[in-house]
């Protein structure tokens, strides 16, 4: 190992510099049984109260501060799912969206090509393209 002095030394074996220990909690799997009682509850109060906490303590057999951080810790991966599901959906929408500007841009650089291999004046083109973009977006409605 190398001496307390040296700025490079790394930690190995739960010792630390300058005599210092590094004390690991274990981590704590709840059981099935107490998950699945904990998510009856959930269901039902996002939030529950001290007294909630207590009494569903004593039923699963936690303490009330493994409820409480159970509880806070289910919330956060509900609203991260629900952010996920969002993420998803608005993700869908901007590639149905952007499909069909890219029809929409085709549709007009055929009429715009159309038109000029004809002689249509830049007005008239213009007023076929607003006619069209107006039934696109009634069929829509």
């Amino acid at each position: 190992m190398a001496s307390e002095g040296d700025a490079n030394s790394c930690v190995e074996d739960g010792e630390a510099p300058f005599g210092f220990e590094i004390r690991k909690r274990a981590n704590h799997r709840h059981s099935p049984d107490q998950i699945q009682q904990l998510d009856a509850f959930f269901r039902d109060w996002k939030h529950p109260d001290e007294r909630d906490r207590e009494a569903l303590s004593q039923k699963v057999g936690l303490t009330p501060n493994q409820i409480k951080y159970w509880f806070q810790n289910r919330r956060a991966q509900t609203k991260a799912h629900q952010e996920k599901l969002q993420l998803f959906k608005l993700k869908n929408e901007n590639y149905k969206l952007k499909a069909a500007n890219f029809a929409l841009r085709e549709a007009c650089k055929k009429l715009v090509s159309a038109a000029q291999s004809q002689g249509v004046s830049q007005l008239a083109l213009k007023e076929a393209i607003l006619r069209k973009e107006r039934l696109r977006s009634s069929d829509r409605s």
